[in-house]
């Protein structure tokens, strides 16, 4: 087994390719393309039909952004714009995407005929891709911490307050288990 001592190694100490011992994996000397922007008018479409489906896919389409989905990783960590406006539209999606299931519970068979382009939309959905996509998504929000809200500071409280409180406790729990208290 030969070992070649001249391949280079990155700044993590891993063999890796001539030219990109930077360790950022690209070649050295090519410069890093920045996300550019998109025309206002086919960025509101983006976001608009982002928040009706949140399909990724269905969204570059309707805007004619079909060759830039590989910008769109890119200008969510750069823009922060771009990523305020797409949680926005994503929030929105999944709120109609609710609504569209609670009317399904409430109403069944018996739903009104929808009126818009987006209630078109959201009943093409199947029920089942519904619920698992909410339950995706609400387990993921719940999982984010400014989701949660501010959390507000608890009370302090000084030890002969605790000590109350603990003692009340356990001769509760004493009462129930069957003793004085």
């Amino acid at each position: 087994m030969s070992i070649n001592p001249h391949r280079p190694r990155n700044r993590r100490g891993r063999f890796c390719r001539p030219g990109e011992e930077d360790g950022t994996g690209e070649r050295a000397g090519k410069p890093c393309r920045p996300a550019k922007g998109w025309p206002k008018a086919k960025e509101k479409i983006f976001f608009r039909e982002l928040g009706i489906v949140c399909d990724l896919g269905l969204a570059l389409k309707a805007a004619g952004l079909e060759g830039e989905a590989d910008e769109v990783p890119e200008r969510l960590k750069a823009d922060a714009e771009f990523l305020a406006k797409w949680n926005a539209a994503i929030a929105a999606g999944y709120a109609l995407l609710d609504l569209e299931m609670l009317g399904r519970v409430r109403f069944g068979d018996k739903r009104p005929e929808p009126k818009t382009a987006a209630e078109k939309k959201l009943r093409a959905v199947p029920t089942a891709v519904a619920l698992q996509l909410l339950k995706h998504y609400h387990a993921r929000i719940k999982g984010r911490p400014e989701a949660a809200g501010v959390p507000q500071p608890r009370p302090l409280l000084n030890a002969r307050e605790i000590r109350k409180r603990l003692d009340a406790k356990l001769s509760d729990f004493n009462r129930r288990m069957g003793g004085e208290g």
